[in-house]
């Protein structure tokens, strides 16, 4: 999502500065014209419109994109409560897991940049998942699926190795319960919650989400 972001901001700074060069160019060509006719002054002036409508429908598109795609919480926010049931049968609560850190990470089997994205999140667990925290009693990981097909979601949690045991399916998409109580409308998203249950990062790059657990793990010294 970040990169996306990032890659929206790119294009609309794209657009802007061909169209600036466009007008510049356009100036400098009439002033060194010895005689510029009424018709010249109507060519340039339909040319500033037509760019500074491109300009206005690139903006509005992506400026109500980001609103829409926006996550519903920020930081400081009580994480919504939810239950649900486990891929293994079990009954969930995330409740349940007051006292520890949680990465909430909607994802789906058929996403391209979940699946890109997954071996990193493995990586979190490998590294934190068994540490010893100052304040919280560990780092858990909760995978929300959602999804088209379970088995397709089953599939994609034994290939990419996602072996926490917290893994919810949520097979109506993005009108699912969770998706719809935490506002998500693309993914991949993630919430960090903290050990009081409440959200402390939303869509975290994984340096950042690293950076915060392993300044709150405990050291052999201590």
């Amino acid at each position: 999502m970040i990169s996306s972001l990032n890659a929206e901001c790119t294009l609309i700074a794209e657009v802007v500065l061909r169209t600036f060069t466009f007008l510049v160019t356009q100036r400098d060509k009439q002033s060194r014209r010895t005689t510029v006719t009424f018709a010249d002054h109507i060519v340039l002036m339909k040319g500033y419109y037509f760019y500074i409508a491109i300009i206005l429908v690139v903006a509005l598109y992506y400026g109500s994109r980001h609103f829409y795609f926006k996550p519903k919480y920020v930081n400081g926010e009580g994480a919504p409560q939810f239950t649900a049931q486990l891929i293994n049968g079990e009954s969930f609560s995330l409740s349940d897991l007051k006292g520890s850190y949680v990465l909430l990470d909607f994802w789906g089997s058929w996403c391209g940049p979940c699946r890109r994205q997954n071996p990193r999140v493995v990586e979190l667990y490998q590294k934190f998942g068994s540490q010893t925290f100052k304040d919280a009693d560990g780092f858990v990981i909760v995978g929300i699926g959602i999804e088209f097909s379970e088995q397709n979601w089953k599939n994609a949690i034994q290939q990419d190795g996602l072996a926490w045991k917290y893994h919810i399916g949520q097979f109506d998409k993005f009108n699912s319960p969770i998706a719809k109580l935490y506002g998500v409308r693309e993914i991949p998203t993630k919430y960090l919650i903290n050990p009081q249950g409440d959200i402390i990062g939303v869509n975290l790059t994984f340096t950042q989400i690293e950076k915060l657990l392993q300044d709150r793990t405990l050291s052999m010294r201590e």
